[in-house]
């Protein structure tokens, strides 16, 4: 019999090899390495408290109230525990079965499912969409027929130029719908980018690859995951969308920024984001990818299928790219990962291949995600400290080698222009011979080493590549970041359109211009400003100021620099597809619902003082005033 030790918190099992709490669902394999052989206790405990004292840290200093961790090697848990309540209002325990929203995270789900129909013979990575969806077309600068073109492997690399969002679900609208409305809506969208040109986000995309596996396979998405993954890796606890999630008490509730929860709606992205899982089954996940599709010698993946999955399908990169569902980053050490944030939740799956090791953290706030990412960055640092991995870290100095010099001014005019890429939007600019790097509405001024590569403080080193020695623009910018641990290292940006100083001004421009309201998951208000300034109707978002170009023929839809539509339609806008209404009287609004004394979001700080930032943006100067009295009157 096995010796049981016995407190009034605590009853632990002691075996040989394992340590089991109770209390708090502690897996911790302290004997064993992540090869298998026999190891140091002392050490992987001593990670282990490290772990737990970053977490409960993160969770006070960003207002979490619900974490789940867990920490893999390819034949051990070595480390599983949740933290936290169910909800702040009745605390309620959370558990190793609590379901979490994974968010994105669902998205790596999807590719393994597309995978495995792959590794069954009935589609393939190049077949075209239009093949199993005839009826699914899009509109698009570049030819008619330019959607056509995508395939399955442009959908799962975000290289179909297809939008993140569709009219119809998603984060922007809460109306009830289908999953196959949800998609079907996506018919008409305007492509962003010609096919296969470039990365960019797109839920719509894996929703895309969802509903094609069902017409293939004949079985709803979630039916067709449940038989292929979910049921041989005993992950009894995934659950596709909140409706069905609301029927199970033992699920957590979100919150955005830590403060406020999110309310449930009728959302349903199979294929891009609407996972829920438990911290115990999510063990499983990663452990499966730790081992490379191998589940207690049952190759579930062909391995050569995961390869693919693993390898970059961005062109010309060599750093931190996407593959098939998930993000490849490292310059020393390769890691994979899929972060997952939205509706309250935020979370980070990752592992490390050539090291097999894997972590997965998902909590209950969206706004702090460093909370989740910060954790799961932490326990690979950790358990490569344990194994004696030693890092090779770059460095700025490393990355944009020499002393500072200075360039001539008309050099650095051909480095100006918008950036495109994996991770965003970066505008280059050249203001007093200076060059800028202005991300949203901030703007940090580079230090060249030489004619193509600065430092700054944000991002902290780039280098411009042009194709040819006569070529006068840059044809990619690479950008270097070096925090972390080599998971966040570089990635690529693509040049677009130049800006121009001065635009047309054109008349019927007017009927656009005002203030317009959008609500996230239904329910979180958000405003957007449409003015005219030097000739050109500009949009302003949280993320700055964007200047629109209309489309040569067709009056209402315009264009951003970065290829995102925008379409005017009555009193609504559609920034690339989320519905935004026109508000002629903000401050009524605001005054209505302030006088009745409840909380409400709309009267949230950051809201108002945005509104109120977008009104003086529109020259409103008296209703900014008036809606700066109001907010002195409740707050």
């Amino acid at each position: 019999m096995h010796p049981i030790t016995m407190s009034k918190q605590l009853v632990v099992i002691s075996y040989p090899d394992l340590l089991y709490s109770y209390k708090t669902g502690l897996v911790l394999a302290s004997s064993m390495n992540a090869s298998g052989s026999k190891g140091t206790p002392k050490i992987i405990e001593s990670v282990v408290k490290r772990l737990k004292e970053g977490v409960e840290k993160c969770m006070a200093e960003h207002r979490t109230s619900a974490l789940a961790i867990s920490v893999v090697t390819k034949e051990q848990v070595v480390w599983e525990e949740v933290f936290g309540y169910l909800d702040r209002e009745q605390k309620r325990a959370v558990n190793p079965n609590t379901l979490f929203s994974i968010q994105s995270t669902s998205k790596l789900i999807t590719a393994l499912a597309f995978l495995m129909a792959v590794q069954d013979g009935v589609v393939n990575l190049d077949d075209k969409l239009v093949t199993y969806y005839p009826e699914f077309r899009v509109r698009s600068r570049w030819g008619d027929s330019e959607g056509d073109r995508i395939t399955f492997r442009h959908l799962l690399s975000h290289q179909s130029g297809l939008p993140q969002f569709t009219r119809v679900g998603g984060c922007f609208d809460d109306s009830p719908h289908t999953f196959e409305e949800h998609v079907e809506s996506v018919v008409g969208t305007w492509l962003l980018a010609p096919v296969g040109q470039r990365f960019n986000y797109s839920n719509i995309g894996f929703d895309l690859v969802a509903y094609t596996l069902q017409r293939i396979t004949g079985k709803s998405f979630p039916e067709y995951v449940q038989e292929k993954l979910a049921k041989p890796l005993g992950m009894t606890s995934l659950t596709y969308g909140s409706i069905e999630v609301a029927k199970d008490p033992n699920h957590v509730i979100g919150y955005e920024w830590g403060a406020l929860p999110v309310e449930f709606n009728c959302t349903l992205g199979y294929g891009c984001g609407v996972a829920w899982l438990s911290v115990s089954d999510l063990t499983k996940l990663v452990q499966l990818l730790v081992n490379h599709g191998n589940h207690q010698g049952n190759q579930l993946v062909q391995p050569e299928l995961l390869d693919e999955m693993l390898t970059s399908q961005i062109k010309g990169d060599d750093g931190y790219s996407y593959g098939l569902g998930v993000f490849i980053k490292g310059i020393d050490i390769r890691a994979i990962k899929h972060d997952g944030g939205g509706f309250g939740y935020s979370g980070s799956l990752q592992w490390l291949p050539d090291h097999g090791i894997g972590v997965v953290v998902e909590t209950n706030n969206e706004g702090h995600f460093p909370c989740a990412t910060s954790q799961a960055d932490k326990a690979i640092d950790l358990m490569l400290e344990a194994l004696g991995v030693e890092r090779q870290e770059p460095t700025p100095e490393t990355l944009a080698t020499g002393p500072a010099v200075s360039v001539d001014p008309a050099r650095l005019k051909r480095l100006e222009g918008v950036y495109s890429g994996i991770m965003g939007t970066l505008n280059i600019k050249l203001r007093d011979g200076k060059l800028f790097a202005c991300l949203g509405s901030s703007e940090n001024e580079l230090t060249p080493h030489s004619e193509i590569t600065f430092t700054g403080k944000f991002p902290s080193a780039l280098k411009f590549a042009f194709d040819t020695k006569s070529s006068k623009h840059p044809s990619k910018l690479t950008i270097f970041r070096t925090k972390g641990v080599g998971l966040e290292d570089l990635f690529y940006l693509q040049p677009l359109t130049k800006e121009e100083p001065q635009g047309p001004n054109k008349p019927h421009w007017k009927q656009y211009v005002g203030l317009y309201r959008m609500y996230y998951y239904g329910s979180q208000p958000s405003h957007l400003g449409v003015a005219i300034k030097d000739g050109h109707l500009v949009l302003k978002s949280f993320a700055g100021v964007t200047k629109l170009k209309e489309h040569e023929t067709i009056k209402g839809v315009f264009f951003t620099p970065t290829g995102g539509s925008v379409v005017f339609e009555g009193n609504r806008l559609y920034n690339g597809n989320c519905p935004a209404i026109r508000v002629d009287d903000p401050v009524q609004d605001f005054s209505r619902i302030a006088s009745r004394g409840k909380r409400d979001r709309l009267l949230q700080k950051f809201v108002v003082d945005f509104t109120a930032q977008i009104l003086e943006f529109l020259d409103r100067k008296e209703e900014t005033e008036a809606l700066r009295a109001v907010k002195s009157q409740w707050s």
